[in-house]
């Protein structure tokens, strides 16, 4: 059937929204990667209204009704901020998690019945102009896919524009449309059939449905609109050829240089003494600034690039009583049950509910704020004038952890680990597991500066996880089968890096280590210091000012999470330890010669490189339309049901991140380049990967990712371009010793 064909087909390429607990980058794109780039382009900039490339769009939009409401009554009803806020005033109440004193009385219904329910009932639509809005909806039918199928023959749309319309409804409210998403995903994880976007899509189509019958003005203008959904002009197509080669160019420009910093042979490794310390750290590139750092304090260091959850999937109580939480790439669902047993947190929740409950019930919110208003005063004085170090773990990183897990189960997820990890021999005497956290004040986003390997949570949990799992005794026995030999005296410790001000949270471990773990701090902070704005302060200035910022309420960017991110590196250590990457890169460790299957190269590019393209792809939009794939003035947040940002007191869900997150009020600090990944593979096994993974397939042919191929012996580097590996040339790349740091441009329209 068309409609259904072209619901389904419009709802699949709407991206999910996670909300704010969890908060976790998504590629707004998601679900177009089947498209070629270019293409996707013509889509989104047709459908969203939306800017997907630097330089002036010139792509036709698909209009909706109350679109056309815009055009011929510009200065009465505004027909698409009203339809936008009566679905989000509607969907705040349905979906709001605990904000609201009083509930939706209709929660135990449908999305859709719900909504009925509640437009049957209010006459804010009436009074907005649309007769009869509320006796209209009233005889609609319970089943959302007949009110969309009577609404598309009512408006008499072409069949062969159906998708494109009802892709228009969906992006004319991408951040309500990403939440049910989101919903709807997450149940499909859980094995759960959902068609809660088909009912919101009914929600959106109704109200264009009651604007079109409003005038027969409204009727005739459409009548000429509905005939132009699908159209597409060929100047339109070369517009965006020209505008997205000028992207590939200034793309080709950053892989240039940073393969003239990696590319040649590697000095002939030497099985020779034991490092001191071995540190594992997540493949964030905040991790590559620290790593260079903590590595200069001695050549006795080695630091280990792997995913930030450290390969477990946990889920996760800190207390007893209190919801479980999903410690894993949101791709994954959690394998393994941890749990910390305190009781202390349980409390502290009660107390805090406690008090959420007094200061928000009707009876007591205007007194409270006579009250204890004054005494609010003194908590942001403290707030605006802290110096110390905020401590990010939720519970002592040395504090012990269950695990439930049988001891089989324990051995063969402990060798798979450290396989995936590449180390399995020559264990220092500490192998330090970091996670890694942020800490900021008054940021609704504050999650999406925490790991996205743990889904959108501080790494804590992991370390302490896997450290727990690596010193196990009867683990170690069973490791030795596996050809695995962990020293007597090597011991796994747990610690978490808080990116925000360079410190590392860490238990018991030697005074040395401790000292090179600060001193990798203070190097850190001063390199990162003058893109916060900090150049020219003396160093304990600059140490101070940091930590400040991490407990300033009022700071906007307490750090610059992720933004400059631009290409992932999966090769030995070896092949970056000397090249300064500006905390641009993913750097995810990998030796093709001990991976002799495959499997672990298959693991990189299924999983930890999609991931990094979500971050970057988020990063991109973010700073090519910020208006539209970001989330605007952060200044202007107000939280929403405790799970999303309204910009101002309503309208849409924000999507992604703030403008503040990209931008440091003069310029842009992220430059939009689609991520570019280098992997010291065999092009051969790279082939093979591509060929039995279709999505990963699709992200490299259709140009969302951009791979080069670096060998092993000769360390030449080949790009691959239109389905064969083309070498670089030396004279194309830049030498060893270039800085590649720097945002080269500001590609940004």
């Amino acid at each position: 059937m068309p409609v259904i064909s072209a619901i389904v087909n419009a709802c699949d390429r709407v991206a999910p929204l996670w909300p704010l607990t969890h908060f976790v980058a998504v590629n707004p794109f998601v679900g177009m990667t089947e498209l070629p780039f270019e293409d996707a382009v013509a889509l989104v900039e047709r459908t969203g209204h939306a800017q997907m490339l630097p330089g002036p769009s010139r792509t036709t939009r698909a209009r909706s009704v109350a679109d056309l409401v815009d055009e011929l009554t510009p200065s009465a009803m505004n027909g698409h901020a009203f339809v936008v806020d009566e679905i989000s005033k509607w969907c705040s109440s349905y979906f709001d998690q605990g904000q609201a004193a009083w509930p939706m009385p209709w929660r135990d219904q449908s999305l859709w019945g719900a909504w009925k329910a509640a437009a049957c009932v209010d006459a804010n639509a009436e009074l907005m102009g649309i007769a009869s809005f509320r006796a209209r909806v009233g005889h609609l039918s319970d089943d959302p896919v007949e009110v969309i199928a009577a609404a598309l023959s009512e408006l008499g749309v072409p069949v062969e524009a159906y998708d494109t319309y009802l892709l228009r409804l969906l992006m004319s409210t991408p951040g309500w449309s990403g939440y049910v998403q989101y919903r709807v995903r997450v149940r499909q994880m859980a094995g759960t059939v959902s068609d809660e976007l088909t009912q919101f899509l009914a929600i959106r189509i109704t109200y264009d449905m009651a604007l079109h019958a409003a005038t027969p003005s409204i009727q005739r203008a459409w009548d000429v609109a509905r005939g132009q959904l699908a159209a597409s002009r060929a100047d339109e197509s070369a517009g965006i050829a020209a505008r997205h080669r000028r992207l590939a160019d200034a793309e080709y420009a950053y892989q240039a240089v940073v393969a003239g910093s990696i590319a040649g042979p590697l000095a002939a490794r030497s099985e020779q003494t034991r490092p001191d310390l071995q540190a594992v750290f997540c493949i964030d590139v905040r991790s590559e600034v620290f790593r260079r750092a903590l590595e200069a304090q001695s050549p006795t260091i080695q630091t280990i690039g792997f995913a930030g959850f450290f390969g477990l999937s946990l889920e996760y109580c800190a207390d007893q009583g209190a919801p479980a939480e999903s410690r894993c790439p949101v791709l994954l669902s959690p394998s393994l049950e941890a749990n910390d047993a305190s009781p202390a947190p349980r409390i502290a929740r009660w107390f805090e509910d406690a008090w959420h409950s007094f200061r928000t019930s009707a009876p007591s919110c205007f007194s409270f704020v006579e009250a204890a208003g004054l005494g609010f005063g003194a908590v942001l004085a403290k707030a605006t004038t802290s110096r110390g170090a905020q401590t990010r773990a939720e519970v002592p990183m040395s504090a012990p952890l269950t695990l439930n897990l049988p001891i089989g189960d324990r051995v063969a997820l402990a060798a798979t680990l450290l396989r995936n990890m590449g180390l399995t021999r020559a264990f220092a005497k500490v192998v330090l597991l970091c996670g890694h956290g942020s800490t900021s004040a008054n940021n609704p986003y504050a999650s999406s500066l925490d790991c996205g390997a743990c889904g959108g949570h501080a790494g804590d949990a992991n370390a302490r996880a896997a450290a727990t799992l690596l010193n196990d005794p009867w683990v170690r026995f069973g490791l030795t089968a596996a050809n695995i030999v962990i020293p007597a005296d090597t011991t796994f410790v747990a610690a978490l890096h808080n990116t925000t001000t360079d410190d590392v949270e860490v238990g018991d471990i030697a005074p040395t280590i401790a000292e090179w773990l600060a001193a990798a701090g203070r190097a850190a902070r001063r390199e990162r210091a003058a893109a916060l704005g900090l150049a020219g302060l003396g160093d304990n200035q600059v140490d101070v000012a940091v930590r400040r910022r991490s407990a300033d309420w009022s700071c906007v960017r307490p750090e610059w999470g992720l933004a400059g991110n631009a290409a992932f590196i999966a090769a030995p250590r070896a092949r970056t330890r000397d090249v300064s990457l500006g905390g641009r890169a993913f750097l995810h460790e990998y030796d093709a010669a001990a991976d002799t299957t495959g499997s672990v190269l298959e693991l990189i590019m299924t999983a930890p490189m999609v991931v990094a393209s979500w971050i970057n792809l988020q990063y991109y939009a973010s700073t090519i339309d910020n208006a539209r794939f970001g989330s605007g003035n952060k200044v202007l947040h107000n939280v929403v049901g405790a799970f999303g940002v309204w910009q101002g007191n309503s309208g849409d869900l924000q999507v992604g991140l703030p403008l503040q997150s990209v931008h440091d009020g003069a310029t842009f600090r992220h430059e939009p380049l689609r991520l570019s990944v280098f992997l010291e593979a065999p092009t051969a096994r790279i082939d093979g990967v591509l060929r039995r993974n279709t999505p990963v397939r699709q992200l490299v042919a259709n140009h969302w990712v951009c791979l080069l191929a670096i060998d092993s012996e000769t360390g030449d580097i080949c790009r691959l371009s239109d389905g064969r590996w083309v070498t670089m040339t030396p004279s194309a790349m830049g030498s060893r010793n270039s800085v590649v740091g720097a945002v080269t441009s500001a590609a940004v329209a």
